[in-house]
């Protein structure tokens, strides 16, 4: 079994991008200049460090059965067979690969040892069809990913 956490490249783009938009926006606007810059990064650091904290307990976990994906509110598996090929294209400014699933399990996370609740539309969704293996691991064709997806004559 081999574990993936989000590159940290991808956790720091996502995870800071709109508060320091957000950042940048306050110390212009707040005056006096000195106050409105410290408000500024104050808010954007605070924000941002929260979303460091919940980006990076995204994982993707693969093993001789398949990938297990855990996202925020809700997790994927899918069995090898259900790995249909990859595709390169952009998302949120990043090119990246997907692997696309013919089919996954959706699931929804355990909180505190609470069975959680499945967010609403997430079953249907298109993203219960794609992984963003890229995110993961940059060099994935070279890894035990690659290695079973050209086994099974999914990729070359």
């Amino acid at each position: 079994m081999t574990r993936y956490r989000l590159r940290w490249p991808v956790v720091l783009f996502t995870s800071l991008l709109a508060p320091g938009l957000g950042g940048l926006v306050i110390a212009l606007a707040v005056r006096p200049v000195l106050v409105g810059c410290l408000l500024g990064a104050l808010l954007a650091l605070s924000f941002g460090a929260l979303n460091i904290a919940r980006v990076r307990r995204r994982q993707l976990t693969v093993d001789l059965s398949g990938l297990e994906v855990h996202r925020d509110k809700y997790g994927l598996r899918a069995s090898w067979q259900q790995v249909i090929g990859a595709e390169r294209r952009w998302r949120q400014g990043w090119r990246v690969d997907e692997l696309v699933l013919a089919g996954s399990e959706v699931f929804a996370h355990r909180r505190r040892g609470v069975e959680a609740q499945l967010p609403k539309g997430v079953a249907d969704h298109p993203a219960t069809r794609r992984i963003q293996v890229s995110a993961y691991d940059k060099r994935w064709r070279d890894g035990p990913i690659g290695a079973e997806l050209r086994r099974a004559g999914r990729i070359d």
